[in-house]
């Protein structure tokens, strides 16, 4: 009988667990090394005091077509909580206010946010491209390439109008992907156009984001704290060489953030240096609690977050009252979710005390006197935050997997190698499992 290949999978965060997971099941010897301490990468959670605050990823979606069977194959659906189904937008100084539950956010967003013709500008522009989003897929970027052809702000502005792009299209970039629209794929912000399209329930995990990572990767092999320095393709197999040395394997899987694959493994195949040469926006995630005496304003009461578009920010995207969030987030005060705009990368090198100082102004326009009542705050910086998606990733994307030998021994996953959020991720790890399942290689008899 055929021994099982022997795969190593470098990175555990959710797209390298959900490739080392399928992999698993599919009858592979699975090894996964990550260099911290705990799994998950951007999809983890701390406990701070009596906190539960989220690190990166905030939220699922019901149209996740890979992390929601995750949570089922783990006996994880109880954990999931609903996200209460309202929202807010800034314009011209004002909160405005979305209940997104009755209609697709996107509409919700055109009726109350912009001009009647500013809206009439949109959907004329929108309402030819409805069918053609409504076929692409919410989780594969390589079936967006089609609208990969230029930047989105030229595309959208042309299209759809400005205040469409400023108040629609621009909020959802900065603060999912921490991304410009001058310099991302109108792929992107075309995907934002569909996911604002359709009904959306938004969920979120009752002991933080961070559980279903946990789960999955307390049923695998995996090495914490154990740093990759080097993939070298030998003329059979591959070795990784580690902080303990080094081991050959089969096949190697690397699901960690592209400017790290770029720096350990080197290849003649020129798609894939590009696409392991893909840049990384940044963002700080800054979690907020205050003393129980101070009073959320009633206008927020119901209201999950507000969105802060560009022509309205200084530095903050978008701001999370976490007990709207679903769970017991905090037993006593308010809790927020600050989230900074991509422009923030120089904030990375600040002081806690530094960056705190630097958004107070802007965070208290909006929740008055609430540093006053600060007893906690909790400052996460991601120099890593979301794969960028200038025009052409898409096209490369799609490229790779038209073109992958079944024979490769060193396969890409993670948000690189699709949208820069959690599902899509999963999704591209998933991929490369059941790719390596589909090339006939030998199994463990069943």
């Amino acid at each position: 009988m055929d021994r099982p290949h022997k795969i190593a999978v470098v990175g555990a965060g959710i797209a390298g667990l959900t490739a080392a997971h399928y992999l698993r099941i599919y009858g592979f010897d699975v090894t996964v090394y990550e260099s911290s301490h705990r799994p998950g990468g951007r999809m983890s959670t701390d406990v701070v005091q009596d906190c539960l605050i989220d690190r990166g990823v905030q939220f699922l979606s019901g149209n996740y077509n890979t992390l929601l069977p995750l949570l089922g194959e783990f006996g994880m659906a109880d954990e999931i909580v609903s996200i209460t189904p309202r929202s807010a937008l800034v314009r011209d100084g004002r909160i405005k206010a979305l209940s997104i539950g009755r209609l697709p956010p996107g509409l919700a967003m055109v009726l109350k946010c912009l001009r009647p013709r500013e809206a009439l500008k949109f959907l004329r522009g929108y309402l030819p491209l409805h069918r053609q989003l409504a076929s692409l897929p919410f989780d594969d970027y390589a079936g967006w390439s089609a609208f990969d052809r230029e930047d989105c702000e030229s595309m959208l502005t042309r299209t759809l109008g400005s205040a469409a792009l400023d108040y629609i299209v621009e909020p959802f970039l900065q603060a999912l992907y921490y991304q410009s629209p001058a310099t991302a794929s109108a792929a992107l912000g075309m995907s934002i156009l569909k996911i604002g399209s359709e009904q959306q329930r938004l969920m979120t995990l009752k002991t933080g984001m961070g559980s279903l990572p946990d789960r999955i990767a307390q049923s695998l092999d995996v090495h914490f704290d154990c740093t990759v320095h080097s993939v070298i393709k030998l003329e059979r197999g591959v070795e990784v060489g580690t902080d303990n040395g080094t081991e050959k394997f089969d096949k190697v899987v690397l699901a960690i953030p592209a400017p790290v694959a770029n720096r350990i493994y080197r290849t003649d195949d020129k798609v894939s240096n590009r696409l392991i040469a893909t840049q990384y926006s940044s963002t700080l995630k800054i979690g907020i609690a205050t003393h129980p005496g101070w009073q959320l304003p009633e206008h927020w009461k119901g209201i999950y977050g507000v969105l802060i578009p560009a022509r309205e920010r200084t530095s903050i995207a978008s701001i999370g009252i976490e007990l709207e969030k679903g769970g017991a987030r905090t037993r006593e005060g308010q809790l927020f979710d600050i989230i900074l705009a991509g422009s923030s990368r120089d904030l990375l090198q600040q002081s806690d005390a530094a960056i705190l100082e630097q958004i107070r102004p802007e965070f208290e326009r909006y929740f008055p006197g609430a540093f006053a009542a600060l007893r906690l705050a909790h400052v996460v910086r991601w120099e890593h935050a979301a794969a960028d998606s200038p025009v052409g990733r898409s096209q490369e994307v799609n490229q790779y997997w038209r073109h992958l030998d079944p024979g490769s021994t060193v396969l890409l996953a993670g948000d690189y190698m699709g949208f820069p959020y959690s599902d899509s991720a999963a999704h591209s790890g998933k991929r490369v499992a059941e790719f390596l399942k589909q090339s006939g290689l030998p199994c463990p008899s069943p």
